[in-house]
């Protein structure tokens, strides 16, 4: 408890400097760039985008801290309501990469946070579409019972993760992958996997390199 509300406060603290550090770098490229030679110009980029890195690593950092402090009620969520939100708002990217999501019907209600419940399953559908190198995207959202939860399955056709690896993609920060094309800080797995024990469940996956990959995560009842 001390531990999430020193990361809180630290969080809001840490964005201040990095704010400055890199408003007077643009304001640097802008004012001055007929002065600078182009090495100037190269390092200003590379330290505005590092702060923009920097700052995305402490909003996960926040929003992880968060999900141990906000303790609102549990109350019944449709995850068909969920899963129609997040499509709708990923509409674009779905159409532009070409993704066939497949989903099963009468997705059950659960007991839980809704907004926790949104940022779950959003990662987990992101990931799948990010981490994918085919021409037709995959994602397949289904369920099934189990005793008093609901067993839930994500699965994609992507270039998949090697069993090796399993237990640390849920580190936070840690990336498997650096390549450029997949931005990210390393910290959503973490955040899912503390949402899915917030509410008492359990996550795990199943994955083939270049086949795919198939996360399960369950959640109460309602």
């Amino acid at each position: 408890r001390e531990l999430d509300d020193f990361t809180y406060v630290v969080s809001h603290d840490l964005k201040e400097p990095l704010i400055s550090i890199e408003g007077y770098s643009k304001i640097l490229l802008a004012d001055y760039r007929e002065v600078l030679h182009e090495d100037g110009h190269e390092l200003l980029t590379s330290i505005t985008h590092s702060c923009t890195r920097m700052k995305n690593l402490i909003n996960e950092l926040l929003a992880l801290s968060r999900v141990g402090r906000l303790r609102e009620s549990m109350t019944p969520v449709s995850t068909n309501g969920v899963i129609k939100e997040i499509l709708d708002d990923l509409e674009y990217t779905i159409k532009q990469r070409n993704v066939c999501v497949e989903r099963a019907d009468n997705l059950p209600t659960v007991l839980g946070n809704r907004v926790h419940l949104v940022v779950l399953f959003r990662n987990l559908i992101v990931n799948g579409i990010k981490f994918n190198k085919s021409d037709r995207p995959v994602i397949k959202i289904d369920w099934r019972e189990a005793d008093s939860m609901y067993r839930f399955s994500i699965s994609d056709n992507g270039i998949g993760i090697e069993p090796g690896y399993f237990d640390k993609i849920f580190v936070i920060f840690h990336r498997l992958r650096s390549d450029l094309r997949y931005d990210g800080t390393g910290a959503g797995l973490t955040i899912v996997k503390k949402i899915v024990e917030t509410h008492g469940g359990k996550i795990w996956l199943d994955s083939t390199i270049g086949k795919g990959t198939t996360f399960y995560f369950t959640l109460p009842k309602s």
